[in-house]
């Protein structure tokens, strides 16, 4: 089903991946007004007519780096940006993932992942395709200090704002365990309290944002 009308800037100079994105786009949203831009001051110029355009792009095609497009959304604050890749370099990816901003996909995500980031930037919500989200996660994981798998379960319970009530009647274990548990993970963590555990959960990638409410 097609929804309301939006503005797209697309900086990518492969053209079987400009008439690909023409098409999905046009298939999902209602007289969309679809811009190619070939340079950065194309795109600025796009960006002042169109402030709250959602702008895939291509960083290594486009003369661009992060930084550049850090610069502009802070110039454009309303603007979304897709960033359209070719490949998954985990370097560029962890720097990427640092601005919510930024949208994640590659270019043999499937369709379905396509139309998904197209409909979160509507809505300024951000997307990362799966495969980059495990990467990110394996790294993230790799961070996290000694927890063992039970006491990420629970941080992932806790940070959707269960009480240790709850948790132990969805884990089958008694509070005391439960409580437990949560003082070990708030030490391991070195936090004192569940909005910064909650806090903890959500900066290294445990929870979606969606689910982060406190």
């Amino acid at each position: 089903m097609k929804t309301g009308m939006s503005d797209f800037g697309i900086y990518d100079y492969q053209y079987i991946t400009r008439v690909g994105l023409h098409f999905i786009i046009r298939q999902q949203f209602e007289n969309p007004d679809i811009v190619e831009v070939e340079n950065k001051r194309d795109l600025k110029a796009f960006l002042h007519d169109h402030s709250q355009a959602i702008i895939i792009i291509d960083l290594s095609f486009a003369s661009l780096s992060i930084s550049d497009v850090i610069a502009l959304h802070r110039e454009f604050p309303s603007s979304h940006w897709i960033i359209f890749m070719n490949d998954a370099v985990e370097k560029v990816i962890r720097e990427i993932d640092k601005y919510p901003f930024m949208s994640i996909l590659l270019k043999d995500s499937p369709e379905k992942e396509i139309v998904l980031a197209l409909e979160y930037a509507v809505k300024n919500r951000r997307f990362i395709c799966k495969q980059v989200k495990d990467i990110i996660m394996d790294h993230k994981y790799d961070e996290i200090p000694a927890l063992t798998h039970t006491e990420i379960e629970i941080l992932k319970l806790l940070a959707t704002g269960k009480t240790a009530k709850e948790i132990s009647a969805i884990r089958f274990s008694s509070v005391h365990t439960i409580i437990t548990h949560k003082k070990n993970i708030f030490r391991k963590l070195g936090v004192k309290n569940i909005y910064e555990a909650t806090k903890y959960a959500y900066g290294i990638g445990l929870m979606d944002s969606i689910e982060y409410y406190i």
